[in-house]
């Protein structure tokens, strides 16, 4: 019963009727101006090419907006290989070595690679690098001994992207099921949805290949389908290097819509997009959301450094402070390109903090004109994974600069 309420769970996730419309993190480097990544499935799991203009359709909170361009992208892959290696892999093994390994050799040279293995638990055989060589030899060294902790599996392998505008692909491999040596029962401590949810909210692809006859094929197509990523099926071990050079080659076709907002106030609101895909008499619709840039803040005159921020985690060093008037303090934040959005979550009078963000602003060069007193922030890369957090002291007049650099001097 258990597995048929997840399988319903997961089919109502999918929002298409007969494609399959994923939205990567929009662009808005260029706002008012907006690029919005996309793939675009056919329920079989097959990419649609040839998509021009005319198929796609566009409107941000509701509102129609024309669609200005489209173009095929090559964005840099970040693919997370996570392979399954329990005990039934040992016959298929020597298959499996190649086909990981052919796919590997032909990433391109700007993608990353990393490699997890799991059979009773997720084992970290190598996180992200641009060094085939490394991960190759791994794979080399893979050993099929053990039970399947699949969902465990997914939930490392989601853990293991970090920032960058980079595509997020995780390739899963399996030949069963979540379970035990036994048979008995799951071997996983976390269950499929959650980790399905975490992968949508992390915004990564789970490509899925399943070898053979004991998989739940329909289960997970449908973790591909509702992550934005493909599925095969091959029935012996002979056909994975096909299935794999197959998977390489489909995922490379993404495309690139931009258009203008009708609405180029810089007012640091939450905007929700949703994108309509039309080909061969099919339609299929994804969503995505971006937050407009903040208003930029007024001109303060500048004094003498004075002072200093006391962050609490991870620790930040002496900040460069200035004055800039009187009752409000200014947190600069200066993160770079890797970083794309920032949050800010004030005192409330009774000293607790809200569970939404008072201000929030999508760069990684911020300002923000705060109340004094002690104010937490967290630093965010374009898919909304929190790559620092910390807390700072405000004071009123005065500016509090943090940067990397202050952060790890504090440590």
């Amino acid at each position: 019963m258990a597995r048929v309420l997840i399988f319903l769970i997961l089919a109502t996730a999918l929002r298409a009727d007969g494609l399959l419309t994923h939205l990567g993190a929009p662009d808005t480097d260029g706002f008012p101006s907006i690029a919005v990544p996309l793939t675009v499935y056919t329920a079989l799991s097959r990419p649609v090419p040839g998509l021009t203009q005319d198929a796609f359709t566009l409107a941000e909170d509701g509102q129609p907006v024309a669609v200005l361009d489209v173009q095929v992208k090559q964005t840099p892959i970040d693919a997370v290989m996570v392979i399954d290696t329990s005990g039934s892999m040992a016959a298929a093994m020597p298959a499996l070595k190649e086909a990981v390994a052919a796919f590997i050799r032909d990433l391109a040279a700007q993608d990353r690679v990393a490699l997890i293995s799991f059979a009773d638990q997720p084992v970290v055989k190598q996180s992200l690098t641009p060094d085939r060589r490394v991960v190759l030899d791994l794979v080399n060294g893979l050993v099929a001994s053990g039970a399947t902790a699949l969902y465990d599996a997914i939930r490392t392998g989601a853990d293991g992207f970090r920032g960058g505008h980079r595509r997020r692909l995780m390739v899963l491999f399996t030949d069963g099921q979540d379970q035990n040596a036994a048979g008995t029962g799951p071997q996983s401590a976390i269950g499929l949805k959650s980790v399905v949810k975490l992968a949508q909210e992390r915004q990564i692809s789970i490509c899925t290949i399943g070898l053979g006859p004991a998989v739940n094929e329909k289960l997970l197509q449908k973790v591909s389908q509702v992550t934005g990523g493909l599925s095969y099926h091959p029935r012996q071990a002979s056909q994975l290097r096909t299935a794999f050079d197959r998977l390489l080659v489909d995922v490379r076709l993404e495309y690139q819509i931009s258009y203008r907002t009708p609405k180029p106030a810089t007012d640091g609101t939450l905007r929700r997009i949703q994108v309509t895909s039309k080909a061969r008499g099919l339609t299929g619709q994804g969503t995505a959301s971006f937050t407009a840039p903040s208003p930029a803040p007024s001109a303060a005159p500048s004094a003498s450094p004075a002072g200093s921020a006391d962050p609490l985690h991870p620790g930040v060093g002496p900040a460069r402070l200035s004055s800039v008037g009187v009752g409000y303090g200014t947190l600069k934040l200066e993160f770079g390109n890797d970083v794309n959005h920032a949050e800010v979550y004030s005192p409330k009078p009774d000293g607790t903090y809200p569970e939404k963000a008072s201000q929030s602003q999508y760069t990684g060069h911020n300002e923000f004109h705060l109340k004094p007193g002690r104010h937490q922030v967290k630093i965010m890369d374009s898919h909304r994974v929190v790559l620092f957090e910390f807390a700072v002291d405000i004071k009123a007049g005065e500016t509090a600069a943090i940067t990397p650099a202050s952060l790890s001097a504090g440590k």
